[in-house]
């Protein structure tokens, strides 16, 4: 079993194949959170900042992790630590966007800090608020939204995008909210319903090669 970063194109962690060995990470940690930020965080061997004895990523680039050939996570940078020993890099899933990306609505060509749902279904609501945070930015894209029962009308303001959303996701108790990471394109944001929901455990500890 092979794990693999890829990173941007253009950027200082280019998109060619390697290894946590050849990067001199000596720890590599994946988390998926519920309604939070998914991360995929590494300590690798530097003289300094400046990246010695590994590559280090630039701010804001994307990030992929891949397991056997699948993608299982894409993200992009946050800003890199310096520690006694190495340096900390932390990649951070879509949610992290949509935490920091305000909520807004167009209304006469003016955007308005504020978005109004109509009396319909979760499903709809949601999938109305992330075509919104798509069209502001975000890199995202909507996946398999389950079908959610009527509410009433809804207002919201001065709010996130990812704000609104756990919000909403609180309607339904037995929805979870999750990120397909496979393919090429951006992160996929789905919705199951519980009864529906499958586990995937990754056993990152055991697949990182010492250096």
């Amino acid at each position: 079993m092979a794990l693999k970063l890829i990173g941007q194109a253009g950027r200082a962690l280019d998109a060619a194949e390697r290894t946590p060995a050849l990067l001199k990470i000596r720890d590599l940690s994946l988390r998926f959170e519920a309604m939070a930020d998914d991360s995929l965080t590494w300590t690798a061997r530097t003289q300094d900042l400046a990246g010695s004895m590994t590559i280090l990523p630039d701010f804001e680039q994307a990030v992929s992790l891949y397991h056997d050939g699948v993608r299982i996570f894409h993200g992009h940078v946050s800003d890199p630590k310096d520690l006694l020993r190495g340096t900390r890099v932390t990649v951070l899933g879509p949610w992290w966007w949509l935490r920091r990306t305000q909520l807004t609505q167009s209304a006469a060509g003016i955007d308005k800090p504020t978005m109004e749902f109509p009396q319909q279904t979760v499903k709809a609501s949601i999938t109305q608020l992330l075509t919104r945070a798509i069209a502001k930015g975000v890199p995202m894209r909507i996946g398999t939204i389950a079908d959610t029962l009527t509410v009433p009308k809804q207002n919201y303001s001065e709010a996130s995008f990812a704000d609104i959303l756990a919000e909403l996701l609180k309607l339904v108790p037995d929805a979870v909210g999750w990120w397909d990471y496979s393919g090429n394109g951006l992160p996929a944001f789905n919705v199951t319903r519980r009864a529906d929901a499958v586990p995937v455990t990754y056993g990152l500890n055991q697949l990182v090669e010492p250096y």
